[in-house]
């Protein structure tokens, strides 16, 4: 009776795992492969992305051509420079993976589909073929193109006519200065050793601006105590230059060339690279801009790079971030400490008190409580005290006036910051927060244990900026 019940149970097995087998053979591994099957019918053309080595685009008049060396995509015609990696790679990709979205059909008549003066045609070409698409016009509800496609000049697919999703148009539709590199320099942050600023109506003097352990120094100015973030700021702006246009296309030999009337120049020593030089100049107008265009356009500079051997126009808006003088570095932030030395801060203003306090043992992990609260609660929002004490940093002063021996009677607001040993590191109060952002406003700041009391003026804006991420911070926002 038993050895029965066992083989029942033997023979419910053995079915089960048959049935479980022709589940995932007919109804999972065989809809896959037809899934497969069918994609793979709808592409375009049959070729790997990465065996692709020369590509040719037509459009227009323009004719441009890239060749792939040592793995790395250049354009040959009609100018010799370096690609903008990302726009080639999502082009080169894209041509791969392109999919037919309708088949049309055998058209004698090409022109309703816009296929008899293609708007771009593009030949790829890799070992052993040479794959050609044709785009067209838009589709009538503009939600695909008109194309064709040829291996080795032998028509793709059943109908010579299809369509393809409009999504890639923009992928596809690229011109001469979409696929070309724009970046006056390519390097990271870090390799940055030194900078050395000239500008056209000082042209012996220098701002010389070392890296150091910690930040910056001015080793003409030592007694300069240099602002790290802004330095930083002027290499991100530096590393970010991109050109707007090209003046022409003829390449200019970097070891000889100078820009007519450079108003600037900039050199950076890098690690284990070249100097990288870059001249500024005079505002230009767009090559073959109108009047009109020319006054709607935002002003930009003529511009030359050691990198990158051809005169460009750039946003004019580098000027204003390059230190005309030695002072434009000086840190006149009100906050010596970073996030990382802060373990409390006290906030006080309009007869409320609010304390944060960093949780021991993590790191962006915060805590709270007002003044009448027995107990802390957790800040759901970390992160918004970060906010806090880069908005206070930012802080910096207009002008420095006589020190006091003590903070005045009434004030609207009153910060405070401590140390993780909860020792008072820097205290601020002010009288009031104009909303004007041209108006200033007067803080008075006492550091550690001094006795001494000073007083600046700084922006409105920046301090209100302060107060605002202080109150999106604080339990009224967040109850």
């Amino acid at each position: 009776m038993k050895s029965n019940k066992w083989r029942l149970l033997s023979l419910y097995a053995i079915i089960l795992v048959v049935l479980a087998s022709y589940f995932f053979v007919f109804e999972v591994y065989k809809k896959r492969k037809t899934t497969e099957a069918k994609e793979a019918e709808k592409k375009v053309f049959s070729v790997n992305a990465e065996e692709i080595r020369k590509i040719t685009i037509s459009k227009d008049s323009e004719v441009i051509a890239l060749k792939k060396e040592n793995d790395k995509w250049l354009i040959s015609s009609p100018v010799e420079t370096e690609t903008d990696g990302p726009a080639v790679l999502g082009f080169v990709n894209t041509l791969a993976d392109l999919k037919v979205k309708k088949w049309v059909g055998r058209e004698s008549d090409l022109s309703p589909f816009g296929l008899d003066k293609p708007a771009v045609t593009i030949s790829a070409k890799e070992s052993q073929k040479t794959c050609r698409l044709v785009l067209g016009s838009k589709t009538p509800t503009e939600d695909g193109i008109y194309a064709m496609a040829f291996v080795n000049d032998t028509p793709v697919g059943k109908e010579p006519v299809f369509v393809i999703d409009i999504s890639v148009w923009g992928i596809l539709n690229k011109g001469l200065y979409d696929l070309r590199r724009k970046e006056l320099a390519r390097f990271e942050d870090p390799q940055v050793k030194k900078i050395d600023i000239r500008w056209r109506d000082d042209p012996k003097t220098a701002i010389t601006i070392l890296r150091e352990t910690e930040g910056w120094k001015l080793p003409d100015h030592p007694d300069i105590k240099v602002k790290k973030a802004r330095v930083d700021h002027i290499v991100d702006q530096i590393r970010w230059l991109r050109a707007q246009s090209f003046v022409g296309n003829s390449r200019i030999d970097a070891q000889s060339f100078n820009l007519a009337k450079p108003v600037v120049d900039i050199t950076l020593e890098l690690s284990n690279r070249e100097p990288l030089r870059i001249q500024l100049g005079s505002h230009q107008a767009e090559p073959n801009a109108n009047q009109q265009q020319q006054q709607q356009q935002p002003p930009r500079l003529e511009a030359f790079s050691s990198e990158l051997p051809f005169v460009v126009l750039v946003d004019r808006y580098i000027m204003n971030e390059l230190p005309r003088k030695p002072g434009d570095l000086l840190d006149r932030s009100l906050l010596a400490w970073k996030e990382d030395d802060i373990g409390k801060i006290l906030y006080s203003h309009d007869g409320e008190s609010v304390e944060y306090m960093r949780e021991e043992g993590k790191e962006s992990e915060w805590k709270w409580k007002k003044a009448s609260d027995k107990s802390y609660k957790k800040l759901q929002e970390g992160w918004r005290i970060r906010s806090v004490v880069w908005a206070a940093s930012d802080v910096e002063y207009e002008t420095k006036k006589e020190s006091v021996k003590s903070f005045p009677d009434k004030f609207a607001g009153n910060l405070k910051f401590y140390n993780r040993d909860g020792k008072l590191l820097s205290e601020w109060v002010w009288q009031d927060v104009s909303s004007n952002p041209k108006d200033s406003s007067t803080v008075w700041v006492k550091n550690g244990e001094s006795d001494e009391i000073q007083v600046f003026t700084v922006p409105s804006s920046r301090l209100k900026n302060l107060t605002d991420r202080l109150v999106e911070a604080g339990p009224r926002a967040r109850p």
